[in-house]
């Protein structure tokens, strides 16, 4: 079965390549996952260095996929311009209040 899209012609097996693609990828990043925690539990072990190692990582990282990556700027704007127009609501202040707890009051 073919698709038209904007001009181009879609093939069902274009789609099914591209699965397979992102399948593909997928796993490797999987096992390349895997192999990295094998080698850092070799050459570090389990311990409160490696623990606090860890957590050193995975708060940057936290940062960056809320802030940097959309998630917080979706959910932000949207509320603050529903904020300055004053339409309140139940699921606004709600929103409010959860937008709230992400931004240090300082």
């Amino acid at each position: 079965m073919n698709r038209r899209i904007k001009g181009k012609q879609l093939a069902a097996g274009s789609v099914l390549r591209s699965s397979m693609k992102m399948a593909v990828a997928t796993f490797c990043s999987r096992i390349l996952g895997l192999v990295r925690e094998q080698i850092m539990a070799a050459y570090f072990g389990a311990s409160g260095l490696t623990d606090a190692f860890l957590v050193a990582y995975r708060i940057p990282n936290l940062l960056r996929d809320l802030l940097a990556e959309g998630a917080f700027s979706a959910a932000f704007v949207p509320t603050f311009t529903v904020t300055r127009l004053g339409m309140f609501c139940p699921a606004v202040k709600f929103r409010l209040d959860a937008v709230g707890m992400l931004v240090p009051n300082g």
